[in-house]
């Protein structure tokens, strides 16, 4: 689970995502590469859902 903020911009694009890359990202990136070796990072389909009062998934090192 992580943490979702609405943009701050005045013109924000409905039904489009930004997550940086992280390791919480890289759980949703498939390793498929299509041959290229760099793995899918755009287009990537989810369902966003509110966890109002869950704590954010914590990294194990």
């Amino acid at each position: 689970m992580v943490k979702a903020m609405e943009s701050g911009y005045e013109t924000p694009h409905k039904g489009i995502a930004y997550m940086p890359k992280s390791p919480w990202s890289n759980m949703l990136v498939s390793d498929e590469t299509g041959g290229t070796g760099v793995p899918k990072f755009k287009d990537i389909s989810v369902t966003v859902t509110s966890a109002k009062g869950e704590k954010v998934t914590e990294l194990m090192l």
